[in-house]
């Protein structure tokens, strides 16, 4: 079923179902690496569009999860537009913490090179990435996830948090742009 967003057109991608199953296991692939660790565990989400996937990750942990979150911005459109604008406060409650950052989508890696960089500036145990989506391709900068759901092709994609131009991100699967 296809669906119209603004001036675009987009297909089903990826179902509801596997992204439940995905990231189940990414939520169990955390809790053992923990397991050997004593230290407190923070999520920081990246809002807006971590914020199904953060929901979600800490319903499926078996352990104590403190949570915050932050807003940047670095696109425009369907691009980014890579400068990136810290538009709420970063929680300086993480240090000493085994910290996750959770992010939708990484393509170029900018925005978490900036983010890991500002973590790291609080005095955390150590900092993981963990994204829902991966764009390899796209990659310009070290910066690579600890914990992916999906590795995909360079497609625009809405859905489960992730949005065109602000809407979208109510679909409970994932559609990429048609063509």
């Amino acid at each position: 079923m296809q669906i119209q967003i603004h001036d675009k057109t987009f297909v089903p991608f990826i179902s509801e179902d596997s992204i439940q199953n995905a990231i189940k296991k990414m939520a169990k692939d955390i809790q053992n690496d923990l397991k050997q660790k004593n230290k407190p565990v923070y999520f920081l989400g990246v809002l807006n569009g971590a914020f199904r996937l953060m929901a979600d990750l800490v319903r499926y942990m078996d352990m104590p999860v403190e949570v915050g979150f932050l807003r940047l911005s670095s696109y425009q459109g369907t691009e980014s537009t890579g400068k990136i604008t810290l538009e709420m406060p970063l929680p300086t409650d993480m240090a000493g913490k085994e910290v996750y950052i959770i992010e939708d989508i990484i393509d170029t890696g900018t925005t978490l090179a900036y983010l890991t960089a500002e973590v790291a500036q609080l005095g955390v145990s150590s900092c993981k990435i963990v994204s829902l989506f991966f764009k390899p391709s796209k990659l310009k900068t070290a910066i690579k996830p600890d914990y992916i759901a999906y590795e995909i092709a360079d497609v625009f994609i809405v859905g489960y948090g992730l949005d065109y131009d602000g809407l979208g991100r109510e679909l409970n699967g994932i559609y990429r742009l048609e063509g």
